[in-house]
């Protein structure tokens, strides 16, 4: 749009209009070696506090939704009876207790299958995907890989290697005169 100015990117002159006067190129800026190190310290610390001042309204945000939470549910319990209160209560615990057990399971799941992708030197990046619901399914995604991985790399060198086999020597037949070699070399 007219009267708008042009974008103009870091490094490069602005395109001029016609009508419009020519821009001045960038000036250099000299700086002792202390300046720039003051001017970089003084930028990355605009940056980190930048960062700090993101993470800290993050953080706020999080923590007050969490009392909410909390609160609503302190006044739900409230205006339970006392049994009720600690049948929820209960629930809570052992709900809590299961999420555990399935981490740690999850954990133990995982360890296996590096363990065993190292032991068949497979890479071992590939756990996390290989990972199911059980031990034994695990072993099987991680055998599975295994086959597949191998087939891969078997296909890959037979692609690598293919081309003309050397012939055996400089006879048509085949065969190799070994007085002719001999001879050839001393007249060289």
């Amino acid at each position: 749009m007219p009267g708008e100015p042009a974008a103009v990117i870091p490094g490069t002159l602005p395109i001029v209009k016609s009508g419009e006067p020519e821009p001045k190129p960038a000036e250099s800026i000299t700086m002792t070696p202390a300046e720039l190190e003051a001017r970089l310290l003084s930028e990355s610390d605009k940056r980190v506090n930048q960062a700090l001042a993101t993470s800290k309204v993050k953080w706020e945000a999080d923590h007050a939704a969490l009392l909410v939470t909390e609160r609503a549910e302190a006044k739900r319990l409230a205006l339970m009876s006392v049994t009720e209160r600690e049948k929820e209560l209960e629930k809570q615990r052992v709900s809590q207790l299961d999420d555990r057990e399935n981490k740690l399971n999850r954990r133990d799941i995982q360890i296996t299958a590096i363990n065993k992708l190292d032991a068949e030197s497979l890479p071992v990046s590939f756990a996390e995907m290989l990972i199911g619901k059980t031990e034994a399914e695990t072993l099987v995604n991680v055998g599975t890989f295994q086959k597949a991985w191998q087939k891969e790399i078997d296909a890959e060198v037979t692609k690598r290697l293919k081309g003309k086999t050397p012939t055996g020597g400089s006879i048509p037949g085949g065969e190799v005169d070994m007085n002719a070699l001999i001879r050839g070399a001393g007249r060289k």
